[in-house]
């Protein structure tokens, strides 16, 4: 999870990626294990890594723990995309953006204990209640839009 990116802020360029000699993580990498953690359900599963629920035994916090596969970052040349994700998230300050705590790795994977929404994604949200009000719709819109702003404001852009 070392990088040399880094995110900088300043009149002319607000929230630019550039290079730097120096950095510091405001979420630490720490040396955890996996079996520090109790494994729950799954969130999500993407191209090479999935996202699952995961309670710190030591001190019963829940994470959303986004699990990545280390062979296959480094087969598919994702290596650099992995470090600007981190990079990224670790730089956000947004309550409408999850939150980055810490990450680890083991020979196998790497690891990112992120903010855990246990209301679950809106999608699930609408597919639960089948149609949101125009309030509900109103309310979400505007949340969507503020925390676009907001990455946008920092230069960056969002893709998913």
């Amino acid at each position: 999870f070392d990088s040399k990116l880094v995110l900088q802020g300043n009149s002319s360029s607000v929230g630019k990626v550039s290079r730097s000699k120096s950095f510091s993580f405001k979420a630490p990498q720490e040396n955890f294990s996996i079996q520090d953690f109790e494994l729950g359900k799954i969130y999500g599963v993407g191209s090479y890594s999935k996202v699952v629920r995961a309670k710190k035994k030591e001190t019963g916090t829940v994470y959303a723990l986004k699990i990545m596969d280390k062979k296959f970052i480094t087969k598919e040349n994702k290596t650099s995309y992995v470090k600007l994700e981190r990079i990224v998230l670790d730089q956000l300050a947004h309550p409408g953006i999850i939150k980055l705590f810490f990450t680890f790795q083991d020979a196998f994977s790497l690891y990112m204990a992120l903010e855990s929404c246990e209301g679950g994604e809106l999608f699930d949200q609408i597919t639960r209640k089948g149609r949101l009000s125009e309030d509900e719709a109103r309310f979400y819109t505007a949340e969507v839009v503020d925390a676009l702003e907001y990455i946008h404001n920092m230069g960056l852009i969002h893709r998913d």
